[in-house]
Order: C-alpha cells, then structure tokens, then sequence
C-alpha cells in the first residue's frame, strides 16, 4: 500500500444500509469544503434492511457519512480533534455520527498526475492516475482532496487501525485511478 488509500461504503447483503440523508443542502455542501455544520441541524436517515447488521461505516453518498461510536472512538485517537466534526444522528434508535471531515487540502500534483479537465484547466474531470503532493499532508489520517472533494483518503496508519479494529462497512480502494470505484 501506498501512504494513502481510498475508503468507500461497503454494502454487503447482511448489513442494514442508508439510502437516504435528508437535511439541508446548504449544510451538505460544508461536507466538501472542511466548513463546520451547524451542530443543531436535524438529519433524517433512511435505511433499508433495518433487522440487519449494522455496520461501522455507512452513507447514502461519499459526501454524506455515517460512523458508529467505535469508529468515532478510534478517530479521536488518531486524528486531531480540530481536523474532524462529529453530528450526532439516530439511525434507528443506535447512535452515529456525521462525519464532517475539515481537513480538505489542496494536494493535487497537477504535474504528475494523469488526468483531464473540463473547459477551465482548473477544474478536474477524470483522474486516472492520481499523484498527491505529499508536503501539505505530514501527519494528516484522514482527508478530502479540494481540488476533487468526493472521495476520502486515510493515510497507512488509519488504514491499519481500522483493520485492527475490526471496522465495517470499509471497502479499501488503493488504486490511484480515481475512475475506479473498486479493486477488481
């Protein structure tokens, strides 16, 4: 594995899952652009499979996540508390987590990556191979890159606690490819 890899929602046929988070858009888009949520806002979850498994990482997008008190537990001992934000949410009756991660970091090596952009040079359209500026991310776990907001990058040493800990619902992608979803 490289210094850092990808995390995606793993859905398996045993686990309840989101299809759904419904609270403001003016709040969701904060998941994007490390700005603090407003700690009151009410956010309305809808799961399918409710008698199922509940895993540890659950969301109906990569913008909008959910984690379970063990997740948020071994975050705080790895991140900084100042580089994540915790929303409480119910998900049916069992206590999660918002995930708001502050940390979106301009770290996009524009001349080592393989990628093409749309009409502004600026603005990234398919990335397929992804080469990070490591400088701005010493001692950064956990990630949002701003130059592509969606996916989620966690460093070598969250990936391995994470496995240590038994979290589910964690798919590892460590392809650089940023067209792929998923290690095949």
């Amino acid at each position: 594995m490289e210094d850092y890899c990808r995390i995606f929602i793993d859905i398996r046929e045993s686990d309840a899952f989101v299809t759904s988070l419904k609270f403001p858009e003016k709040e969701k888009n904060k998941l994007t652009t490390g700005e603090l949520i407003d700690e009151k806002v009410n956010i309305d979850v809808e799961l399918k499979n409710k008698t199922k498994n509940y895993p540890d990482l659950m969301g109906d997008t990569m913008r909008n996540l959910i984690i379970s008190e063990k997740f948020k537990q071994l975050l705080e001992l790895i991140e900084e508390p100042k580089k994540i934000q915790f929303i409480p949410v119910d998900v049916s009756g069992k206590k999660y987590f918002l995930l708001n991660i502050l940390n979106v970091i301009s770290c996009f090596n524009w001349e080592q990556s393989k990628y093409t952009t749309f009409s502004n040079p600026k603005v990234l359209d398919e990335v397929t191979h992804l080469v990070l500026n490591k400088e701005p991310l010493k001692g950064v776990n956990i990630f949002r890159m701003k130059e592509e907001p969606f996916p989620v990058f966690i460093s070598r040493k969250l990936h391995d606690a994470l496995v240590d800990y038994g979290i589910t619902g964690v798919e590892f992608i460590y392809t650089m490819d940023l067209t792929v979803d998923f290690d095949s």
